[in-house]
């Protein structure tokens, strides 16, 4: 009887103390221990031994996905131009923004100031362009910016040291007041224009 109530005792005992739960309760524990180790292990080593490899990278152009239509979105009948049919000079001023070539030439005056004029006349207007360079220049166009302004010279080839005359007219219309316009030349070979500034008071 005094056995069996200290056999009682003692399993009493390893149930508090944890230590009867029995081999079950260990083999759970190192179980769980191995399936925590696995996927910690797993997270951290891939394929071939690297550690967290880098995502395949996904391919662009012009820093666009693959496949991107670069000439979507263009308006009707318009088209993407080839790098191949930039003409060279505007090529080569694309890759030094903000300095694009002048031509080496001097315009006098750069400012035709033709004072009062009365409405509804024709007068002229002239500069004069001086080449200052050492090679011919081709003014490859001319333009106004007002149909007030008509002036043609495109074609017109200026030679070293000589000079060419811009021979344009003012038309003063019937808007009284100070006006304003601008003649654009463009030399071929060069993607800075040049301008000549016109200014007329109409009817003062």
């Amino acid at each position: 009887m005094a056995r069996h109530k200290n056999q009682k005792n003692a399993a009493v005992s390893a149930e508090k103390s944890g230590t009867g739960k029995g081999p079950i309760a260990a083999w759970i524990a190192c179980g769980t221990m191995m399936i925590v180790l696995a996927f910690l292990f797993g997270t951290m080593v891939g394929d071939g031994g690297a550690a967290n490899p880098a995502p395949a990278s996904n391919p662009t152009t012009n820093g666009l996905p693959a496949g991107t239509d670069l000439a979507a979105g263009l308006p009707e009948g318009a088209r993407q131009v080839s790098p191949n049919e930039v003409p060279e000079h505007i090529r080569n001023s694309a890759t030094e923004p903000g300095t694009g070539r002048r031509a080496p030439v001097q315009i006098n005056p750069p400012t035709i100031n033709l004072g009062a004029v009365p409405p509804n006349e024709v007068v002229p207007a002239r500069a004069e362009i001086r080449n200052l360079g050492d090679e011919p220049l081709t003014i490859a166009s001319t333009r106004a910016n007002c149909g007030c302004t008509t002036v043609d010279m495109a074609g017109t080839v200026i030679r070293p040291g000589r000079s060419v005359t811009i021979d344009g007219s003012f038309n003063s219309q019937s808007n009284i007041g100070p006006r304003t316009a601008t003649i654009t030349v463009v030399f071929e070979g060069y993607d800075e224009p040049e301008r000549v500034t016109i200014n007329a008071n109409v009817g003062g």
